[in-house]
C-alpha cells in the first residue's frame, strides 16, 4: 500500500509540473505580470472594489451603480486585461479538465 502511495504522490508532482511547464500556465504568468506593472489597471481594480465595497454595505446609491458600470467599461478597453481575461480562462479550463479526468480516474478504480 505504501508503494502505491508513493506512486501516486511521484504521479501528483508529475502533473503539477506538467501544469506549470504548460503554455497555458507560462502565458497567464506572463500576462499577469504585465497587469501587476499597470498602475492605470491596478488603479481601476481598486477603484472598482471599493465602490463594490459601499453598494454591498449599502453605504452607496445608485449613481455608485454607474459608477461602477463606468470603470468596468474603462477597465475592459484595456487590451492587456482583456488577454488577462483570456489567458486566465485557457488555464481555468486547463485545470478543469484535468480534475475531471483525475474524478474519472478515481471512479472507474470504485466501478
Amino acid at each position: 500500500m505504501e508503494k502505491k502511495l508513493s506512486n501516486i504522490d511521484s504521479s501528483i508532482k508529475e502533473l503539477k509540473d506538467e501544469i506549470l511547464n504548460s503554455k497555458e500556465y507560462k502565458e497567464y504568468i506572463s500576462s499577469k505580470e504585465v497587469l501587476d506593472n499597470n498602475k492605470k489597471i491596478k488603479d481601476i481594480v481598486k477603484r472598482i472594489t471599493t465602490t463594490q465595497k459601499k453598494l454591498v454595505s449599502g453605504k452607496g446609491d445608485i449613481s455608485l451603480e454607474d459608477e461602477l458600470d463606468k470603470l468596468y467599461e474603462e477597465l475592459y478597453s484595456y487590451s492587456e486585461y482583456n488577454d488577462y481575461i483570456e489567458k486566465s480562462n485557457r488555464l481555468n479550463i486547463l485545470i478543469s479538465d484535468t480534475c475531471k479526468e483525475l474524478e474519472n480516474y478515481f471512479n472507474s478504480l470504485i466501478e
